[in-house]
């Protein structure tokens, strides 16, 4: 069995891994736990303060 929460090309998903009984195509959901999602929602606020302390955000993404 296969499970895939990443594709390439998404949203367009292989045609040949949506006739396979063996494969299981899911959301990304890697990320779907509380500790995690816990951990993300602490580094935005983190990221927050920090950016009207300093002026600076450590993870930006431009």
């Amino acid at each position: 069995s296969l499970g895939l929460d990443v594709y390439k090309g998404e949203p367009n998903i292989h045609p040949g891994y949506l006739n396979q009984s063996n494969v299981f195509i899911l959301p990304h959901l890697g990320s779907a736990t509380i500790k995690t999602r816990t951990a993300m929602a602490d580094l935005a606020i983190d990221n927050i303060e920090e950016y009207f302390k300093t002026g600076i955000c450590k993870n930006m993404v431009n």
